[in-house]
Parts: C-alpha cells; structure tokens; sequence
C-alpha cells in the first residue's frame, strides 16, 4: 500500500504545470558567449532566468512570442556621458531603445562631484538603465588645483588621492581621464599613476581618453599601458581609434601593443564608436 501511495504521488507531482511570470517563446537566441545563435524560450521567476530550453506544460502569468526576433543580454556601453543628463531625463530611454541596459558615466576625465551626492539625487529621481560611474581626473584635479598649467606637488596629489579614496567608498567603479582636456593636459604619467593606484586599491579601471589619437597615438597607448602596468590595474583605451590621414592604418601597431600587454598580464581594452566623426564640448 505504501508503495502504491508512493507512485501515485509521483505521477500527480510530474504531471504538474510550472508556473512562471514571464515566458518568452520562439526566439533566437545569442547568449553573449560568443556561440552561435539557438531557438529555446525563456522562462523568468522574480525577475530571473530560471530556465532556458523548452517545458511544454509551463504557464506564465505574461506570455511573448519573439518569432523572428532575436534575444539577448542587455548591452553594456562603456563610455557615455548620459549621466549629464539622467536627473533631467532620468528613463534615458534613448539607450534602453538600442538595448542598453548599462551605462558607464564619468568618462573622458568629466564626473558629477561629489559621487555620492549625484548617486542620491538620482535614487530620488529613479533611472531606467543600470548606472555605473567613474570619478573623473580633470574634476578631482579642478578641486585640487584649479586649471593651473603646471605640476601637482606632492601634496596636492596626496589630496587628489584622499578625494579619490572617498570618490571609490561612494561607489565609483574607478578613474577616468581626459588628458587632451584642461587641466588634464597639464599632468604628467607619474601623477596619474599616483592616483590610479588609489583606484588599483580598491579594485577599480581605468578609463583614459588619451593624451594623443593623432600624430601621437603611439605614444598615448604605450603611455596607458604603462599606467596600467605600474598602478597595477585594468586600463579602458576610450573611442579608440587613428585621427587624420596620415594616421590610418596605425591600429595595426595600436591593436599589437594592446595585444602585447593582455600577453604580459596586464588587462587591456578598447571601446570604438562605429561613425567617422568626433565631438566635443566647447570652452
């Protein structure tokens, strides 16, 4: 008798329908693992994936057929400027159009200060991609030294590393630079070494606009690597690319160098913007 109340149980329990809030159905999906896209339907519980695959008898409180369409993990864009704007439009639905579903702020040496302060302001005001900022060089350096074309004493640079310091324990994700902008263009390697190895304690990146993307290009990529190789931390190369004429065909070398340092251990990226033209704020 146990047995048969036993196997009874189990035949009722498998026959059972799982419920879930979402399930989207007949899409084509890439994973971000780089394979090659599959058909499968999504199920989500409480705002996560639970399964990925094909359950016959699933129900769903919100059903999506995604035939002919294609489902993929947000987007993550590394370098923006969105948050200059997200108080005022704080949906920045233009990104979560396009699939964006993370945003790296602070870029190019240029962040809100103080960190925490912007963070709670848009708490407040709610934002619709996940937000991610950096604590910019050229806004710290303001803070310390004002625009003066010379370089930081010790001192000063003792203070940029406190600012920085307390810039990480409110959440930034690390150090961006703008060092074509004032007063970024006034530092030297060894300041912003100093001050990415403040980054580097805290388990940060750095994010680096760099010096030159002309004539110079060689040169600013070996100098952020270098950054990177003495502070000990992982470098970002900003909208990478080869500016003017005579430059192109250059990313041959760059792409090397960059290859080169992952090779040595140090880790090395590029985000690239896909036009052929540039802008910039006007002083």
């Amino acid at each position: 008798m146990k047995k048969l109340i036993i196997i009874v149980l189990f035949i009722f329990s498998g026959c059972s329908s799982p419920h879930f809030d979402i399930i989207i159905n007949n899409g084509k999906i890439a994973d971000g693992s780089g394979s090659k896209l599959f058909s499968a339907n999504i199920y989500i519980k409480n705002g996560k994936i639970i399964e990925i695959g094909n359950l016959p008898n699933a129900l769903g409180d919100k059903v999506l057929d995604a035939q002919d369409l294609i489902i993929a993990p947000g987007f993550i864009d590394m370098h923006t400027h969105a948050e200059r704007r997200s108080l005022e439009f704080p949906t920045v639905e233009n990104y979560l159009q396009q699939g964006v579903t993370t945003i790296v702020g602070g870029n190019c040496g240029g962040s809100p200060f103080p960190i925490n302060d912007f963070m709670e302001k848009t708490v407040q005001k709610g934002i619709g991609p996940n937000l991610a900022l950096l604590i910019g060089h050229n806004t710290v350096r303001k803070e310390v030294m004002g625009t003066e074309n010379r370089l930081a004493t010790n001192k000063e640079i003792d203070e940029m590393q406190s600012i920085i310091q307390s810039a990480m324990n409110e959440g930034a994700f690390g150090m961006s630079t703008g060092l074509k902008y004032i007063p970024g263009a006034y530092s030297n390697t060894e300041e912003v070494i100093a001050l990415a190895s403040t980054v580097s304690k805290n388990m940060g990146i750095y994010a680096t606009h760099m010096r030159e993307e002309g004539i110079g290009l060689i040169k600013s990529v070996k100098e952020a690597i270098d950054i990177g190789r003495k502070a000990n931390l992982p470098v970002q190369i900003s909208h990478h690319k080869a500016v003017g004429k005579t430059m192109w065909g250059n990313s041959i070398k760059t792409l090397e160098l960059i290859e080169e340092a992952n090779a040595e251990g140090i880790k090395v990226t590029a985000d690239q913007y896909p036009y052929t033209a540039t802008s910039t704020g006007l002083t």
